[in-house]
């Protein structure tokens, strides 16, 4: 897992009854992905005085139906400029060839 900068902005909620946690993470940040067989790790880290990290843990089907989701979205509201699709469709693009790689019928026999 190593760190890269954060190019554009997040931020992250938490809301519990009595009390709200919330922390953006900016350019001035950076952030870790991590997966192994079961789940995707995802951190934010702002290291900076009033240092916080957010850290989330996806099983690949709940993250799945969150790619799904978002993909639905996008699709219901107006086109995204093009300054903001384009890393998205190279990422997704990264991401389908990532996972057609790990298919078992991709794999040569022995």
């Amino acid at each position: 897992m190593s760190k890269h900068p954060i190019l554009d902005q997040g931020e992250v909620a938490i809301s519990l009854p009595n009390r709200l946690y919330r922390g953006s993470f900016k350019r001035d940040a950076s952030f870790e992905v991590h997966t192994d067989s079961d789940e995707v790790f995802l951190r934010l880290m702002y290291e900076g005085e009033e240092s916080r990290i957010a850290s989330i843990h996806l099983h690949y089907f709940l993250f799945a139906d969150m790619l799904n989701e978002a993909a639905q979205e996008i699709a219901a509201n107006p086109p995204i400029d093009d300054t903001h699709r384009e890393p998205l469709l190279e990422a997704a693009g990264e991401l389908v060839a990532a996972l057609k790689k790990g298919r078992k019928s991709d794999r040569k026999r022995s």
